[in-house]
């Protein structure tokens, strides 16, 4: 049985009500546990609106799931301080907002005359982690402060983010785990992981699901993938196999 109908941004053409069942939910929220790594211990601070799919799921279904703790956020004009408040674990992004914070802090580093500090915690910082040696938590505590000081990692959707910016943000000890997903995948396809991060791509694809690259097109079938569009019988020939 079909559990919500969920227009899609129109990334795949004019905007269609996607059919997503009981059973695509389910399974696309078990995706998320395993390549998220999340669980009952971590709080998240809901930011996206819950009518997009990629809040729906990883925001606000898996969460309640799992048993993490939900903080619903004011909006984008309070989130500074709504991370102080509600200091989360995990947040769930879209890339013009990761974009945002990176800035916000580059032009605090900027504004208080710390920018060769900083970027030489930052060298510094690096060439340790290559020897499995991480004191990003000693370098950057007042970076992480201000994100709540207990933030462990930011998962970004929606779209494409620059690799500079994830580099930046790992850096400093705030991990962008970016991944794909569209609306008609339940939305989750795959996601990188803090164990096995790998900047420039995507990440792990689900366990509920088999991708493959046909004629230059990325093509996903299993069980989080949707039966087609509301009431759109020929647009839904035309994008389901």
């Amino acid at each position: 049985n079909d559990a919500a109908v969920v227009f899609t941004s129109g990334t795949t053409g004019v905007n269609k009500g996607v059919l997503l069942s009981h059973h695509n939910l389910c399974s696309d929220i078990q995706a998320s546990l395993l390549l998220a790594g999340v669980d009952e211990r971590d709080d998240i601070l809901a930011v996206l609106p819950p009518h997009h799919a990629f809040q729906l799921v990883t925001g606000l279904l898996t969460p309640y799931y799992c048993g993490m703790c939900i903080h619903f956020g004011r909006g984008l004009k309070y989130l500074k301080k709504d991370l102080a408040e509600c200091k989360p674990s995990i947040l769930v992004l879209v890339p013009v907002i990761v974009r945002s914070l990176e800035k916000q802090i580059r032009n605090t580093i900027h504004r208080e005359g710390k920018d060769k500090k900083v970027y030489r915690a930052i060298k510094l910082s690096d060439c340790l982690r290559r020897i499995r040696i991480d004191v990003r938590k000693h370098l950057f505590s007042e970076i992480q402060a201000a994100m709540g000081g207990r933030l462990r990692c930011i998962i970004c959707g929606g779209a494409a983010l620059e690799d500079e910016v994830v580099k930046q943000m790992i850096s400093m000890g705030l991990p962008v785990m970016t991944g794909y997903g569209i609306t008609e995948c339940s939305p989750v396809v795959s996601c990188n992981q803090l164990r096995s991060y790998k900047v420039g791509t995507v990440g792990r694809a689900t366990p509920y699901g088999e991708v493959k690259v046909i004629d230059h097109e990325l093509a996903v079938r299993g069980d989080i993938v949707s039966r087609g569009y509301y009431n759109l019988p020929e647009e839904t020939a035309n994008s389901f196999r």
